[in-house]
């Protein structure tokens, strides 16, 4: 049985591609459905970017502080072992996290101390899970022979 099927008028055809618009319109957060498709789909493809690992090792036997590590963008400190007797300073998105001394070998850990949550030091490899969003900054120095700092870390 056949059925009969009213076609739409010119103006309304006109109005329904204008607005579903073309699957080759470009991006865009304003534009036709295919158009803001095309945006969201490049908005979630940005929040869900891969994550890239590092890891790395800074040695020295100068009294002063220096810059083992110094990164900027958004990130992820995972990891954290200073060696042998010095200083060493760690600056989250221009904000000092740990500014102490140390003696031995010691994994910094996230501890809840008298004055809050801060590092403290671990006798065993602990996660470390601090997140940065413009910048970390990792800073040693030695008060006897030489001092060593290892991290490790993801950045978006």
């Amino acid at each position: 049985m056949a059925v009969n099927l009213p076609i739409a008028d010119k103006a309304t055809l006109d109005i329904v591609n204008t607005n579903l618009g073309s699957n080759a319109d470009a991006s865009s957060p304003s534009g036709s459905i295919h158009a803001k498709l095309k945006a969201i789909a490049t908005s979630i493809t940005s929040l869900i970017s891969p994550k890239t690992y590092y890891s790395g090792t800074f040695s020295t036997a100068s009294t002063s502080l220096q810059t083992a590590l110094s990164i900027t963008g958004i990130g992820e400190i995972v990891g954290i072992v200073v060696g042998g007797q010095g200083t060493a300073r760690i600056t989250v998105d221009g904000s000092v996290i740990l500014d102490g001394n140390f003696s031995g070998s010691n994994y910094l850990c996230l501890a809840i101390t008298s004055t809050g949550i801060g590092l403290a030091a671990a006798s065993g490899k602990v996660l470390l899970k601090v997140s940065f969003k413009s910048s970390l900054l990792i800073e040693i120095s030695s008060s006897f022979n030489t001092s060593n700092v290892g991290w490790e870390y993801w950045k978006n």
